[in-house]
């Protein structure tokens, strides 16, 4: 599947940005550790889809150095049928 759900809609980044801020991680301190879609349906350039996002875990590791976040968005259309989702992994450094 190619990439380009990424480049969906500045929602997506909001999405992000609002996350960080309610659990109060500092945007400089976040890595992106990975990500993968998973398909449902065909995904065409046009499409108009809504992203809800959710976090699957968060996980303290090396003594409470760093936080590992795992994130979900699922892409639905007008329809409300599951066309995408965008899993996500982000770790932040909390020294």
């Amino acid at each position: 599947m190619p990439t380009y759900p990424i480049a969906m809609s500045p929602e997506r980044v909001e999405l992000i940005y609002d996350m960080l801020r309610r659990l109060e991680i500092d945007p400089a301190k976040i890595l992106h550790a990975g990500q993968r879609f998973v398909r449902h349906q065909t995904l065409c350039i046009g499409d108009r889809l809504t992203g809800t996002k959710r976090i699957t875990a968060i996980a303290d590791r090396k003594g409470g150095a760093l936080t590992f976040i795992d994130t979900v968005i699922d892409y639905r259309n007008p329809a409300g049928e599951l066309v995408c989702e965008d899993h996500c992994s982000l770790v932040a450094r909390n020294s």
